[in-house]
């Protein structure tokens, strides 16, 4: 893995345009990912710093090029399976990985289940998107667009 210098700042389009994305930070270890919202009902925006270990970011990057072709659309209930499976997440919670998998929403409303989430796909995801490797649509499904070696 190569890092380079950090840029000023990386945009992309947020999902359904409700949120923005900016690589703040890198190091060799990890990079700071700046969520950019907008307040429901004040309509101020706002932003929320995330550290994103590279090592989440390179596993989730790695599962896609082994489980997906380029250009082909890929749902998140897909991805999350693949994560879980890999992960063994499923064991940790002594629950099946069709459970984890059915109740995907669902999970993101308990606290460890959001943790893993944004851990291991929500936050890569919006990196890998960032830096050019793949597209997110929809719910988090997405589509590779390249299988070249990570370059943070």
């Amino acid at each position: 893995m190569e890092i380079e210098a950090p840029k000023t700042v990386i945009s992309i389009e947020g999902w359904k345009g409700k949120s923005d994305v900016s690589i703040v930070d890198i190091n060799k270890n990890f990079l700071i990912l700046r969520r950019w919202h907008k307040h429901k009902e004040t309509k101020e925006n706002y932003f929320q710093d995330v550290e994103v270990k590279i090592e989440d970011i390179e596993f989730l990057y790695n599962l896609l090029r082994e489980s997906c072709e380029i250009g082909r659309e890929y749902g998140s209930h897909f991805i999350w399976r693949k994560i879980i499976e890999t992960k063994k997440l499923n064991e940790t919670e002594g629950v099946s990985v069709d459970y984890m998998v059915e109740h995907f929403l669902g999970y993101r409303q308990k606290k460890k289940g959001r943790d893993y989430i944004f851990k291991y796909y929500y936050n890569p995801l919006s990196v890998l998107e960032a830096r050019g490797y793949l597209h997110v649509f929809g719910r988090g499904g997405c589509m590779l667009i390249t299988k070249e070696d990570f370059v943070i």
